[in-house]
């Protein structure tokens, strides 16, 4: 689950200017229902660090954007993550701290 609440920036604003943002940084993205708020994101790939048990991590986000009020935005929804492993194939990551991890990274990404 991922989650950001946005305060002091007027929602509809931050809704339009969402995929500029995602565009910039080069992220697929479809909106599923843009009256609803229901956006798909992804798949996004990123090289990992050696160490790690993954070459590459694959990303999708399945979003809800909301606007709670004029001044206060919700983005809510689901990740799902996938690891390339040394014999090539991509894995499903169910650990919750690198979900996170990586979920928090892509918001941090779109500077919202």
């Amino acid at each position: 689950m991922v989650s950001l609440i946005i305060s002091d920036a007027r929602c509809n604003d931050l809704i339009d200017s969402l995929p500029t943002k995602l565009e910039e940084q080069g992220f697929p993205f479809v909106w599923e229902d843009e009256s609803q708020g229901l956006l798909t994101v992804g798949p996004i790939t990123e090289d990992i660090e050696s160490g790690s048990s993954y070459s590459k991590i694959q990303q999708t986000y399945f979003l809800k954007i909301q606007c709670d009020d004029e001044l206060t935005t919700s983005i809510s929804g689901d990740a799902i993550l996938e690891g390339l492993n040394a014999s090539g194939q991509w894995v499903g990551i169910n650990d919750t701290p690198t979900i996170e991890h990586h979920s928090m990274l892509f918001l941090q990404k779109l500077d919202l």
